[in-house]
């Protein structure tokens, strides 16, 4: 039932990007023993980042190797891409095409027709189908929206927080994240669920404490919780929060 899948090695290969970085064979955690040089791990994270569009093997090299001349990093760059390919598929052949990899003379890709999924993209998918849906189907647009915000379970690729080129897809993704979840925290109030409100509010201000709306949509969902204590602690929370950091 897989119509656009040509290379498959009989299990999914399943990642997760958002907080710890984990992968997995089908059902089979790849260990972390397994990637053997951290090189290799992030050279599949840098292809990952760059979702299935080419990356020159220089540029990948210069990525992970800046310190090194270019040979010495191209040396570098096939003992790590070899190591990479047995990661993925542990029988994988020197001779064989990869399964996961596509090589297209000095450029180097993610398949877009493998068998991978990868938490990030279905984020962004699902905020994708939340967005689209008509303002008459509220319900679907809240359904889509929850289902997004719990893949969200840690900063993009948090094991590379040092790393320049997982910056800008990690803020990219953290601002999808922080209007999804304000559209989400909008439609619950429409709906007068409170407590969802505040749960996603809180969310919001745990990856942005200065996102000004949550707390005036906690406030409004403390008023009508009957909650008088929690408006006030929230107001001035928000207060606060503002003149320190603003």
């Amino acid at each position: 039932g897989l119509s656009s899948i040509e290379f498959h090695p009989g299990y999914q290969l399943r990642i997760q990007t958002f907080g710890q970085f984990q992968a997995w064979r089908g059902n089979q955690e790849i260990t972390p023993g397994e990637w053997r040089r951290e090189k290799s791990r992030q050279l599949f994270q840098l292809l990952i980042t760059n979702h299935c569009v080419p990356f020159e093997r220089d540029q990948l090299v210069e990525f992970l190797w800046p310190e090194v001349d270019i040979e010495m990093g191209r040396r570098n760059f096939r003992v790590t891409l070899s190591t990479l390919l047995r990661v993925l598929v542990p029988n994988h052949s020197r001779e064989a095409n990869s399964d996961y990899i596509h090589r297209d003379g000095t450029s180097y890709s993610l398949r877009s027709n493998a068998d991978i999924w990868v938490d990030a993209w279905e984020f962004e998918r699902l905020v994708k189908i939340g967005e689209n849906q008509p303002l008459s189907q509220n319900n679907l647009r809240i359904q889509h929206f929850k289902q997004a915000l719990v893949l969200y379970k840690g900063d993009y690729l948090q094991d590379n927080l040092y790393e320049d080129w997982c910056l800008q897809e990690r803020e990219r993704l953290l601002s999808i994240f922080l209007k999804s979840a304000d559209q989400l925290a909008r439609l619950l109030v429409d709906k007068q669920d409170w407590p969802g409100v505040l749960e996603t509010c809180q969310a919001i201000i745990f990856r942005d404490k200065c996102w000004e709306e949550a707390y005036r949509l906690m406030m409004l969902a403390y008023n009508h919780l009957g909650n008088q204590p929690s408006v006030l602690r929230t107001y001035q929370k928000c207060v606060e929060t503002l003149q320190s950091e603003l």
